[in-house]
């Protein structure tokens, strides 16, 4: 089956995953490293796809995604004091 276009939201994820990866804060940059976070973050089996997630889901996913790269962000000014 053909897969289906990533939402908005979905689009916003996998960019800050890249950038959580492109900073060293992930080690798994793939979709699945991304699903098995969205997975420990909802408690909902991925099944290889984000295609079940909901908008709610969706931006409390984006949410923590954020939190973390303005941590690792911080962090990283910190360190360089």
């Amino acid at each position: 089956p053909a897969r289906r276009p990533l939402s908005p939201m979905q689009k916003m994820m996998w960019s800050l995953w890249q950038q959580l990866a492109d900073r060293g804060a992930v080690k798994n940059r793939k979709m699945d490293g991304l699903l098995a976070y969205i997975e420990r973050q909802t408690g909902v089996e991925a099944k290889g796809s984000l295609a079940w997630m909901t908008w709610p889901q969706e931006h409390s996913v984006v949410e923590s995604l954020k939190s973390w790269l303005a941590r690792v962000q911080k962090e990283a000014e910190h360190g360089k004091s």
